[in-house]
């Protein structure tokens, strides 16, 4: 058995893998530290909203009569706008219905124009209403803002399109060249998944770890690679190119023909069917409450309803029902993409939740995020464990302190524009704008710190210092700011806020007492095992 899970290779060709390793960590392994960790952190974009929000409705709006709100305020937009009603939960668990037409852009593309309308479900107190395009839409909401941009952040790195895009893709190659050499070059996976040695060097106990970790997150990188590699590249080079060859450039035809969802050009009136029993169908069928509806052609004959509903207990993915917009009769079950079930389609619809690991609620979360987090390490003991081969060489000690500034300065990224999105509104600013500014000042500062300071071992304490303090803050600056307490929260059904209040303090006291045994290990141990430190023992 132990045979059948080895590779042995020729030392050419080791030699010749153990460079591709080094070398493509080496060249873009900072960047991709970065994308692994935000993800990490994105996996629960769910939860900080809930969290930063504070106020969410506890009752999602499909699981209430709404029929009679939508029908009511379709009277009173106009009547261009009526081409496609769209239903979802806005940030605050409120109905969003966004009536609207689709409108051409100058550069080309098409782009969603109409009213959006926020209500509150039970009582049909219109929270806001306005005239708007679906981005500015988006834009103008600071209650998501946080999530939001969280997301945008890992998909993009704050990089305009399609730029942020190709290089998470390329980011997500790099990660797949090290997983498959990693592999090649670690020939015994049994032996290296239980190896660890504690009572030889520190180089040596720290090889053990990267590779012990980096044995066990073999599957899981596999699968993070290549699902994030294809979301990059499909929104990057795929849908662009094929809307070019087949639909003139038009994108928004050429999805709305994968999804099989054309625009109804009918203009005979027809009535309208009754979204209550709609969803109330979708919801029997899915076992789950909807998330997303869609009318195609409102008040008009031929009209289409397109209703998604979640992945339930016992499904890996979503599901999506279509239903006669006049009479509510019930169609098909539609595929993710084209208009029969196929492979392609299993394949596509599946990759979402892989990626994401939402397909188990918090369990596969937690599992995912644990996962990412474990595979951050491996990228910051492979920098350390690389460095220590050459590190009498002086022109490498700026990837030490690019190594440090990245280790520490993106989790304080995070933790400042979370501590803008709550200090923004109170001090007149807009959260939408805030988040990402702070997020991009204090990655500068600490950059900046890094590349002025000499002693990086003082420099990874006091970083973590400046880390300490900030989770100790959001908790008290988003309760003095505004936020829910604990037991509010409790009783609205809201876990997020006490859960991750908790988690961000007990990260303040784990990094406190990390601090205290990283200064002691410097004081007394001629071989610190910190960030900025790689170490002075023996050659590996």
């Amino acid at each position: 058995m132990l045979r059948a899970l080895s590779v042995q290779l020729p030392q050419r060709e080791t030699k010749a893998l153990v460079a591709l390793h080094g070398w493509s960590a080496v060249l873009l392994g900072l960047l991709l530290y970065a994308v692994v960790i935000t993800g990490a952190v994105a996996v629960f974009a769910e939860e900080i909203r809930h969290w930063s929000v504070g106020n969410v409705a506890s009752q999602s709006p499909f699981i209430q009569p709404l029929d009679r709100w939508v029908r009511q305020h379709a009277g009173n937009v106009d009547p261009a706008h009526l081409e496609e009603v769209t239903l979802s939960t806005s940030s605050s668990g409120h109905l969003n219905i966004f009536y609207h037409s689709h409108i051409d852009q100058p550069d080309g593309t098409i782009e969603e124009y109409g009213d959006a309308v926020e209500l509150v479900v039970a009582t049909g107190e219109v929270l806001s209403h306005r005239v708007t395009t679906a981005t500015e839409l988006r834009e103008q909401e600071n209650a998501g803002a946080l999530a939001r941009f969280i997301v945008s952040i890992h998909t993009e790195l704050h990089l305009p399109r399609p730029w942020g895009l190709m290089l998470t893709g390329i980011l997500g190659l790099v990660l797949l060249v090290s997983a498959i050499s990693g592999f090649l070059i670690h020939g015994h996976l049994l032996k290296e998944a239980f190896t660890l040695r504690r009572d030889r060097n520190p180089l040596l106990t720290r090889r053990d770890v990267h590779s012990l970790a980096g044995t066990w997150g073999l599957p899981f990188a596999f699968v993070l690679a290549f699902t994030g590699s294809f979301f990059s590249f499909a929104g990057a080079f795929g849908i662009p190119a094929m809307a070019m060859v087949a639909f003139g450039g038009d994108q928004e035809t050429m999805i709305r023909t994968l999804i099989d969802q054309p625009t109804i050009e009918s203009k005979t009136p027809g009535p309208a069917a009754n979204l209550d029993a709609v969803i109330a169908d979708a919801t029997r069928r899915a076992g789950v409450a909807p998330v997303f509806a869609s009318v195609s052609g409102w008040g008009v004959d031929a009209s289409r309803i397109t209703v998604f509903a979640p992945a339930s207990d016992n499904r890996l993915t979503g599901r999506q029902f279509s239903y006669d917009g006049n009479s509510g009769e019930f169609q098909r079950e539609k595929p993710a993409l084209g208009k029969v079930p196929s492979a392609g389609a299993t394949a596509v619809s599946l990759m979402a939740p892989l990626h994401f690991g939402n397909f188990a609620g918090i369990l596969s979360k937690l599992v995912w995020g644990a996962l990412a987090f474990a595979l951050c390490y491996v990228v910051i003991t492979g920098f350390t464990l690389w460095l220590k081969r050459r590190e009498h060489e002086p022109g490498w000690v700026w990837l030490r302190r690019g190594l440090l500034a990245f280790g520490h300065g993106i989790p304080i990224a995070m933790l400042s524009c979370a501590l803008a999105y709550f200090l923004a509104p109170i001090l007149g600013g807009n959260a939408f704008s805030a988040v990402p500014a702070s997020f991009v000042a204090a990655a500068l500062l600490v950059l900046g710190w890094s590349a002025l300071t000499r002693d990086l071992d003082a420099l990874n304490s006091k970083l973590l210092v400046v880390t300490i303090i900030l989770c100790g803050l959001l908790p008290a600056t988003r309760l003095m700011t505004g936020g829910i307490g604990w037991l509010d929260a409790l009783w609205q059904g809201n876990l997020a806020v006490p859960m991750l209040d908790a988690v961000f303090l007990l990260c303040a006291v784990f990094l406190a007492i990390q601090r205290r045994g990283v200064s002691a290990t410097a004081n007394n141990d001629p071989e610190p095992l910190t960030l900025a430190t790689t170490g002075t023992g023996q050659q590996p």
